[in-house]
């Protein structure tokens, strides 16, 4: 299997394999606990006006997202795992868009890779079982990043999957792999160090890089199936 992890968001031709969207903080987060937590289904919109056009075609739905880390005014839900619990989200349909994650599932989608996976430090044992399940010629790693530039801890978890999957390592693979192992066993230390990590702590989400950094939290995979995010696996913890 060839690894090739895309360490800004930028757009990729289109390529054969198989895509993880990595936005550890915190989109991916909250996509794995939202569907842990019951939610029918996730689609992802990359403006706030798309959102709100969906939102009219659906019953009941919930709409959720976040520019700059702040909850859309208007909005049900912002874009903390806290806030997506099961007594919220079961049964429920989500129209979520964000500043950074919900744009990167838009540019695997553009790649016309097959399956789209989400991938989390949450989710990390389960991502790694489908993967293996998968065992596609080619995974591409999108790192969301922040702002459009490189974030460290959606470059490390990418790290972490390089690591563990081994196969044939692309140079960025390779540099992923090794911003990883300069942080292994400090998750937490990690997200303090990163600049998005600071950034969550300054407006007043500190609780959410507690809840980002736990490992196997879930075992749900969301996976892009036609335009929605469902749960690829239904045991939760």
């Amino acid at each position: 299997m060839k690894l090739e992890v895309v360490l800004t968001p930028h757009r990729v031709p289109p390529k054969l394999g198989a895509a993880v969207v990595i936005d550890v903080l915190r989109a991916s987060s909250t996509i794995t606990t939202a569907l842990a937590h019951g939610a029918k289904s996730i689609q992802t919109t990359i403006s706030e006006e798309e959102a709100l056009k969906l939102a009219q075609g659906e019953e009941n739905p919930i709409l959720g997202g976040e520019r700059q880390g702040l909850k859309i005014p208007g909005f049900q839900l912002g874009n903390s795992p806290a806030e997506y619990t099961r007594e919220v989200v079961a049964g429920r349909k989500l129209i979520f868009t964000t500043t950074n994650g919900t744009a990167t599932i838009a540019r695997a989608k553009e790649s016309r890779l097959s399956p789209i996976l989400i991938g989390s430090f949450l989710n990390f044992s389960a991502l790694m079982q489908r993967i293996e399940e998968l065992r596609p010629a080619a995974l591409y790693l999108f790192c969301a990043g922040r702002g459009g530039a490189f974030s460290l801890e959606d470059a490390a978890f990418a790290g972490l999957l390089c690591q563990e999957l081994g196969g044939e390592l692309s140079d960025s693979a390779i540099a992923a792999r090794a911003i990883w192992r300069e942080w292994e066993g400090d998750i937490p230390g990690l997200f303090a160090a990163s600049e998005h990590g600071r950034y969550m702590k300054s407006i007043g989400f500190a609780s959410d890089l507690e809840l980002c950094a736990a490992v196997d939290k879930y075992q749900v995979v969301p996976q892009l199936l036609g335009s929605e995010l469902v749960s690829g696996l239904e045991k939760n913890n």
